[in-house]
C-alpha cells in the first residue's frame, strides 16, 4: 500500500531552538511510515523561521525519509550554541556594549552597531556543511518532490517573500506585503528565514537583507496551497492548550518585565499566524461542506484537508527548567530583563543545547507515535 503523497503539503513553522520538536515529529512519522514508503510522504514542502532549516534538510534528503528524519533528529539533539552563534565573552560582550552605546548616545552615533542579541556567523558554515542542496534539485527532477518553499521578510520593502524551487513552471504571485520569487534555494535563504528579529541579525540574500519568515506572513499555509497542495500536514512548535489559561507562576498582578514582554511579542510574530490560518482554513472547509456536492465545483474555494501536530507539553515551561544551560553571558544579559521564569519563552528560542533540544526531539517523536493511527490514516488510508 502506498501513500496519498500527490499534492500533500508538509508545513514547518517555528522559531529558534523550538525547531528541534519538528525534527522529533518527523522522526516519529518516519518510523510510522517505514513499512509503507521509503521516500518522504509529502511532495510539497514549505517552511519558515527554524522550520525553514528543517525544510532544507528534509527536502535535500527526501529519497530516504527514514534515514533523513533520523539524521535530522540527531543533528538537533547534539546541537550546541557555539555552532549557531558566537558564545565567547568577547563577541557577546561587544554586542552588549553596542546595544548600550546605541541606546544611550542616540543620534550622536550616526552609524548604529547593534542589530541583534547574538552573532549567527557560525550557523552559515553549519548549514552549508550539513544540507546537500543539490539533493533538492535532484528530487524535484525525479518527481519525489513537486515544490519546495521557504519564506523570509525583505527588510527593504517590508514584503514577505516566498523563495521557491518547483518541478513545473508556475506563475509568480504578488499580494499586498507578499510575493513569490523562483530561485535556487541555498544556505542563505534558510538562515534568513530563521533570523528572528532582534535575536538574530538580518541576512543578505541577493543584495537585499532578510529576516524571519514568520514576520508579515499572515497566511503561512498559502504558499503550499498555491503550489498545488490539497492536503496539509502541519507541525507547529507551541503547546496546543487553551491560551486563556493563566500562567500562575508568572504572577498575573505583577508588572510585566522586558523578558516577559519580548516573549509575548516573539510568540505573536513567530507562532500566532499559523494557528490563525489553521482556524481560517477549518472555517472555510466547513463553508464548502455546507454547499451541495453538485454545486461545489462552481465555488472558487476548494476543501483542503489538514492535520496539525503540536507539542503536548509547554515548550516555554521546559525552557525555564533549562535556563541555566544558556551561555553564562547570555544568562546575564537575559537575566537583566527578568527572572528565569519570566524569560523562559525568550530563552526557548536561544537554547541550542543538547539537553533541551534532545528533550524536544523525543517529545516530538512521542507525540507522533501517540497519534499513530491518525497519522497512518491521514497519509496512507485508502491509498493503493
Amino acid at each position: 500500500m502506498g501513500s496519498k503523497k500527490k499534492n500533500t503539503g508538509l508545513i514547518l513553522t517555528g522559531g529558534g531552538a523550538r525547531g528541534a520538536y519538528q525534527a522529533g515529529v518527523l522522526q516519529g512519522i518516519a518510523e510510522i511510515a517505514k513499512a509503507r514508503t521509503q521516500t518522504l510522504p509529502c511532495d510539497i514542502i514549505s517552511g519558515a523561521s527554524a522550520g525553514a532549516l528543517n525544510v532544507g534538510f528534509i527536502s535535500a534528503t527526501a529519497d530516504n525519509f527514514s534515514r533523513a528524519a533520523r539524521q535530522l533528529s540527531a543533528f538537533w539533539s547534539t546541537l550546541k550554541a557555539e555552532s549557531v552563534f558566537r558564545t565567547d565573552v568577547r563577541s557577546l560582550g561587544r554586542i552588549g556594549v553596542n546595544w548600550a552605546t546605541d541606546l544611550t548616545l542616540g543620534n550622536v552615533r550616526k552609524r548604529k552597531q547593534a542589530v541583534s542579541l547574538v552573532d549567527t556567523t557560525p550557523l552559515k558554515a553549519l548549514i552549508a556543511s550539513r544540507v546537500p542542496f543539490n539533493g533538492i534539485t535532484k528530487h524535484l527532477s525525479s518527481g519525489i518532490l513537486n515544490a519546495v518553499e521557504v519564506s523570509a521578510l525583505d527588510y527593504t520593502t517590508s514584503e514577505n517573500v516566498s523563495f521557491i524551487m518547483s518541478r513545473q513552471p508556475r506563475a509568480a504571485w504578488v499580494h499586498p506585503r507578499r510575493r513569490s520569487a523562483f530561485t535556487k534555494i541555498k544556505a542563505d535563504h534558510l538562515i534568513a528565514s530563521a533570523s528572528i528579529p532582534l535575536l538574530f541579525p538580518p541576512i543578505e540574500v541577493e543584495s537585499r537583507f532578510y529576516g524571519d519568515g514568520c514576520v508579515r506572513n499572515p497566511a503561512p499555509l498559502s504558499p503550499a496551497i498555491r503550489l498545488g497542495a490539497r492536503r496539509l500536514l502541519i507541525v507547529g512548535v507551541r503547546h496546543g492548550r487553551n491560551h486563556h489559561i493563566d500562567r500562575t507562576d508568572l504572577g498575573a498582578t505583577d508588572r510585566p518585565t522586558i523578558a516577559r514582554i519580548l516573549g509575548v511579542v516573539l510568540n505573536a510574530l513567530v507562532m500566532d499566524t499559523v494557528e490563525y490560518d489553521i482556524d481560517r482554513l477549518t472555517r472555510m472547509n466547513k463553508m464548502v461542506e455546507s454547499v451541495p456536492p453538485e454545486l461545489r465545483e462552481q465555488l472558487p474555494l476548494k476543501q483542503i484537508d489538514c492535520l496539525a501536530i503540536q507539542p503536548s507539553a509547554d515548550v516555554g515551561e521546559i525552557a525555564g527548567q533549562h535556563f541555566k544551560r544558556l551561555p553564562t553571558i547570555l544568562q546575564y544579559l537575559i537575566g537583566g530583563m527578568g527572572n528565569a521564569v519570566e524569560a523562559a519563552e525568550l530563552a526557548s528560542y536561544l537554547l541550542f543545547e543538547p539537553a533541551f533540544c534532545s528533550y524536544l526531539t523525543e517529545l516530538g517523536r512521542q507525540d507522533a507515535h501517540n497519534r499513530k493511527d491518525e497519522i497512518e490514516d491521514y497519509l496512507f488510508g485508502g491509498a493503493r
